[in-house]
């Protein structure tokens, strides 16, 4: 079911062109550190965490797209594990998202 939601709204994306690499970059952190909160019982409901990790996925694939690393809806049968696996293969490319988000939280 989530590989088919993901699926589905990245298809939507296909008529549009991609960003630049520094704002997939951006939205990628963005949905990162809402999907990373652990938020208090009852402020985020189950749709609104679905709907973030969703973005988040959507996001990531396209910054892989763009990084040229081979990311696909289809990875994602066990999200959590295709997360890691695309922060990782991002990381050895040269953007480590975890930095990124601890150097964005410093900053402000």
């Amino acid at each position: 079911m989530y590989v088919e939601l993901l699926s589905q709204i990245l298809d939507n994306d296909n008529d549009t062109e991609l960003p630049p690499e520094d704002d997939l970059l951006d939205v990628a952190l963005g949905y990162r550190s809402r999907t990373l909160e652990t938020p208090w019982p009852g402020r985020v409901t189950v749709h609104q965490a679905l709907a973030n990790e969703i973005a988040y996925d959507r996001a990531l694939i396209r910054l892989c797209t763009a990084s040229g690393i081979e990311a696909a809806p289809s990875d994602f049968g066990h999200p959590r594990v295709a997360r890691d696996r695309l922060e990782r293969e991002l990381a050895r490319a040269g953007i480590d998202l975890a930095a990124h988000a601890g150097r964005q939280i410093k900053g402000g």
